[in-house]
Formats: C-alpha cells, structure tokens, sequence
C-alpha cells in the first residue's frame, strides 16, 4: 500500500515537471518572437515612400483686399429749397428758378426767338428777363430740337442749348429747352439733368442760398 502512494506522488511530480517544462518552453518562444520583431530593421520600402513624399504644406491664406483710404466722410449733396436763385452767363444772368425733380429737363423762359446759321451749324437768339426785369440778349448754338407733350396733349417743338448753371456753388453744364413761360411766375425750371446728384431739396424750404461759382465759369459761358 506504501508503495503504491509512493508511486502515484512519483507520477503525478513527474507530470507536474512536464507541464512546467512545456510552459517555460512557450514562454520561451514568445519572448524570442518579440525580441525578433523589435529588433528586426523597419522595410525599406517604407522608409523611401516616406522620405520620397513629404508631408504637403499648407496653403497660405488669401491676402484680404482693402478698400482704399478715404479721406473724411462721405460728400453731403447740399440742402436747397424747391425755389432757389441761379445764374446763367457768368453769373451776369439772376433768375428764380423752381426745382423740379418730376421733369427730366430744364426750361428756360425766353422770348424773341430766332434761329441762325453760324459756321454750318444751327445757333439761336433770344432774350432772357433776369429776377427783375432786366433784359439780356442771349446767343448759343442749338444742341437738338425736342418735342415736349404739353397739357391738352399738344406736342411742342424746342431747340435745346447747353449752358453753365450755377446754384449756391454747383455748377454744372447742362441742356436747357427754350420755352415761353409767360404764364409762369419763374423764369426758369431746373430738371432731373441738373438736380440728379447735385442737391438735396427741401420742399418746405425757399432761397436758402445764392450763386456763387466764380471759380467755375468757362469761355462758353458768355453771352455770345
């Protein structure tokens, strides 16, 4: 009976060895499988592709376009009222006029009207009458004709000249229509032509300011 307990501790040692000899084995192998993955040289073909392409730089931003410096503040049309003093011929010419944005052109009140030739062009001659009755002759060369519907559905024919209109001290060249306008108390109206841009109207306000473009009349603003 001994000796058959004395056998079995016997077998079951010798099995106990063989399996820890078999774990250490494994153990073994694994370590040796890792030392030679760690110390085995990285692929050369992937080292080239690496040093071969480089990382691709960023795009360097856009410049922002700047709007260019501007000096002050925005230019103010200035503020006249819908009657307002001008002046035609360099300034020798005072009148009343009514500023009208519903017309597209202006109209001047002139009387005695006679057309000329004047070096193979068209010209015309007529009175003006200033703000006080005074009365100056007036020559310029005839742009176009325009036909103007009046009330009644009438059409009635024009020449139209180009003058310097000064107003407070805006001066601008600009077509005028001749017309009678003895029906009217002011001698002229200024239209869309001359006000678009220029001004700023008040309807509530009158004679506000009075001509003054020295600076500006040309040779073309005599009266002949």
């Amino acid at each position: 009976m001994l000796k058959t307990s004395l056998f079995l501790k016997n077998g079951l040692r010798k099995r106990c060895l063989g399996t820890l000899f078999l774990l250490a084995s494994h153990c073994l192998l694994a370590s040796s499988t890792v030392v030679a993955e760690e110390s085995s040289p990285p692929n050369p073909t992937q080292e080239v592709s690496e040093v071969a392409s480089p990382a691709t730089a960023k795009p360097a931003p856009k410049p922002v376009a700047k709007s260019a410096p501007t000096n002050g503040k925005k230019r103010q049309r200035p503020l006249v009222g819908w009657i307002e003093q001008i002046a035609l011929t360099r300034g020798s010419i005072i009148l009343n006029a009514k500023l009208d944005t519903g017309a597209d052109y202006s109209s001047l009140h002139a009387h005695d009207i006679q057309e000329f030739e004047k070096d193979g062009e068209v010209w015309v001659r007529f009175d003006v009458t200033d703000r006080v009755g005074r009365s100056f002759p007036v020559e310029q060369r005839v742009i176009r004709t325009s036909s103007i519907k009046r009330m009644g559905g009438k059409h009635q024919r024009r020449n139209v000249i180009r003058m310097g209109i000064c107003l407070g001290n805006t001066y601008l060249r600009s077509d005028i229509n001749l017309v009678d306008r003895s029906d009217f108390k002011l001698q002229m109206l200024l239209g869309r032509n001359f006000l678009a841009g220029t001004v700023a109207i008040d309807p509530a306000i009158s004679f506000t300011t009075e001509p003054d473009c020295e600076l500006s009349w040309t040779a073309a603003d005599s009266q002949k």
